[in-house]
């Protein structure tokens, strides 16, 4: 996302969430620059336009679960080590671990910054190669 449209739409918010990101990961293998002008620049725009507005206060984040890589031990804590691996490289997970060190990199204590990671995301439009058990 390019800076204009980001300070155009950031105009007196008080809270950001951040939910945009190329995320089909045979696009993402495909189209490795795509990803990150999207993923990772896209992110610094943002995080750009939110450190400089006087509005703007909390900056949420979607990452994902892909930051973890392979689990190596149960059961699953957050603190789990960041390692993004698999046979691709697993580039959509180091792309959003890549944007969660931006975020660090940007965080202050005047804003509150909060990153969530999200593992599968089930629904009436989800494709059906995620298997979810209940």
């Amino acid at each position: 996302m390019d800076k204009k449209t980001v300070e155009k739409a950031m105009k007196k918010v008080e809270a950001v969430a951040h939910l945009a990101a190329l995320t089909v990961r045979q696009e993402v293998t495909k189209n490795k620059l795509k990803a990150l002008e999207i993923n990772v620049l896209g992110t610094k725009n943002i995080l750009d336009v939110f450190s400089k507005s006087k509005s703007a206060k909390k900056f949420l984040f979607s990452s994902s679960g892909k930051v973890y890589g392979d689990v190596r031990s149960l059961p699953f804590i957050e603190e789990h080590p960041t390692l993004p691996l698999g046979i691709d490289g697993n580039l959509y997970g180091k792309s959003k671990l890549i944007a969660e060190k931006l975020i660090d990199f940007y965080a202050n204590q005047e804003k509150s910054f909060i990153i969530f990671r999200i593992f599968n995301v089930f629904g009436p439009s989800q494709k059906d190669n995620i298997i979810v058990q209940t």
